[in-house]
């Protein structure tokens, strides 16, 4: 029998890497809101009934939840703006996040009793109304942008944006631009 001859052995073909190339891209990033969050919140506990404020525990209370509300509004209604202007930047899915985490925040201290007056209940319970509607059209908006990288604004967007706007706007004193609901109860 003949010796048996090595097998050859493939060479492989050293392949360079490919070097890396950084693209400049221009973020902004996100406002912490925490001034006009103090402002907000002033003004808030300006607009409670005399006996609320005189109740210091609750008012306090009250105060921080506010503070909640307003940090998560304010960097909802900030990106909802840049994508209705289609200024969106490519940290805009992340800043999303962060928003929908001070939505959380709020809706978490929401769920417990803070022992607050009739009055501060009824406005957080409102605040919550917005934010539920806020996070819904964040939520939506950061869909379109991670599937479609563009945003795509419909009737139903549209009137959620300027839903949660009028609740911010009332939470402030400034008179709401809803429409009463036309016609009787049992018909709609």
């Amino acid at each position: 029998m003949a010796p048996k001859k090595p097998a050859a052995t493939a060479t492989k073909a050293v392949v360079a890497p490919k070097p890396i190339v950084l693209e400049s891209v221009q973020a902004t990033p996100l406002p912490a809101f925490e001034a006009e969050a103090a402002v907000q919140v002033r003004k808030m506990r300006q607009l409670l009934p005399a006996a609320d404020r005189a109740d210091t525990t609750a008012a306090g209370r009250y105060s921080r939840m506010a503070r909640r509300y307003w940090l998560a509004e304010n960097a909802g209604a900030h990106l909802t703006k840049q994508a209705l202007d289609n200024k969106a930047s490519t940290v805009f899915a992340g800043q999303v996040t962060i928003a929908l985490d001070r939505i959380s925040w709020f809706m978490k201290a929401k769920a417990y009793n803070q022992s607050l007056t009739p009055t501060m209940e009824a406005r957080l319970t409102t605040m919550q109304q917005g934010l539920v509607i806020r996070r819904a059209l964040l939520e939506n908006l950061k869909s379109q942008y991670e599937m479609m990288g563009k945003f795509e604004f419909n009737r139903d967007l549209n009137r959620a944006e300027l839903e949660a706007s009028d609740i911010s706007n009332e939470m402030l004193g400034l008179p709401t631009k809803r429409a009463p609901i036309q016609g009787n109860i049992t018909e709609l």
